[in-house]
């Protein structure tokens, strides 16, 4: 399970990176949500959705302090 979690990882830093919304959306699930550090709530399809029209480009991504839970038997993860 941890080698498929870090797959998805990878996936979205390198997407979030190329400003690739449609990379993105493949790997972002209906629960996902976006937590900014103002607070604001945005889901995955809002998330992936910045990168329309080129209103917004990426030059750094990180994704650190990762915490991965079962939930019902499924993965959850949050991070910074």
């Amino acid at each position: 399970m941890a080698a498929a979690i870090q797959e998805i990882f990878d996936t979205l830093i390198a997407s979030e990176r190329a400003n690739d919304a449609r990379k993105m959306a493949d790997v972002l699930t209906e629960g996902f949500r976006f937590i900014s550090p103002a607070g604001f709530v945005i889901t995955g399809e809002q998330f992936a959705g910045r990168f329309d029209g080129g209103a917004l480009t990426t030059t750094s991504f990180n994704l650190t302090n990762v915490d991965v839970r079962e939930h019902e038997g499924t993965p959850v993860a949050v991070g910074v």
